[in-house]
């Protein structure tokens, strides 16, 4: 050394090399004292006081829903096994079946031919959707057993929706009058109400060459019972005169059956 001082420039570079060498020796023993555990995150400035405290076990959302489920599920199992157990217990024992035929549910007309037990029992056995009314119409003019076409009449009596009612009514002229299954048409058309437009188009059978004498009084008695119950009468011009005196005439026979007015 000559005694001499280092210039301005060579003192600034030699702090700021110093400066440098202590920022990254206590950047690393802050790393070394201040490790963070999973169960610290979010413990600092989170909003409410509702932190977990430091060390607590982290938990999500997803971690709850995710226990929640299964805790419904092993509940569920744990019914099903009871349920199973009572049902071996009460001398019932439990065999694999096969799925439904969907041609079946789905009441296939094509099913008549060679199948029309099965398709007849499937009928009788349920509730048939309303969008099946047609098919039950088809198979009430095709089938060739009487109790096929019967439990096909009887189906769409059950349904009860308009359309139902309109096939029922449709199906008269297409069975013979001997027929059971027409038999069993004229007591299953109910209209909602005589104001009704339906209620209109059964008046008018009144007058036409379909209906037998005795399903015209069938039919005039279900309209006199309807008017009955709701006080009304047909609309002005719907019946004749003629179909309106057979009405009027049920309504009469109705009230003296049951002793009063309805």
């Amino acid at each position: 050394m000559n005694g001499q001082l280092p210039s301005q420039p060579g003192r600034l570079v030699q702090w700021m090399l110093l400066g440098g060498a202590v920022l990254a020796f206590s950047l690393a023993w802050w790393g070394v004292r201040s490790t963070v555990r999973v169960g610290d995150v979010g413990t600092v400035g989170s909003a409410g006081g509702t932190d977990p405290t430091p060390g607590a076990p982290a938990t999500t959302d997803s971690e709850e829903r995710r226990k929640a489920v299964e805790a419904i599920v092993a509940a569920r199992n744990r019914d099903n096994g009871l349920e199973a157990e009572k049902f071996r217990n009460a001398g019932w024992s439990m065999v694999a079946a096969e799925p439904p035929d969907a041609r079946l549910t789905a009441l296939d007309p094509a099913l008549l031919e060679g199948r029309e037990r099965e398709l007849r029992v499937q009928i009788a056995s349920t509730v048939a959707a309303p969008e099946l009314a047609s098919r039950l119409k088809h198979i009430a003019m095709a089938a060739r057993e009487s109790a096929t076409r019967v439990a096909a009449v009887e189906a769409l009596g059950r349904m009860g929706t308009r359309e139902a009612q309109s096939e029922l009514l449709a199906l008269l002229p297409s069975l013979p009058a001997d027929d059971d299954a027409r038999q069993q048409i004229v007591p299953l058309l109910r209209p909602h109400a005589l104001d009704d437009e339906f209620a209109g188009r059964l008046a008018a059978q009144l007058d036409g060459a379909t209906l037998t004498m005795v399903e015209k009084k069938q039919l005039a008695f279900t309209l006199a019972l309807v008017g009955l119950r709701d006080g009304m009468k047909l609309r002005g011009g719907t019946a004749s005169p003629s179909a309106q005196k057979l009405i009027d005439q049920m309504a009469a026979l109705a009230q003296r059956g049951t002793g009063e007015e309805l």
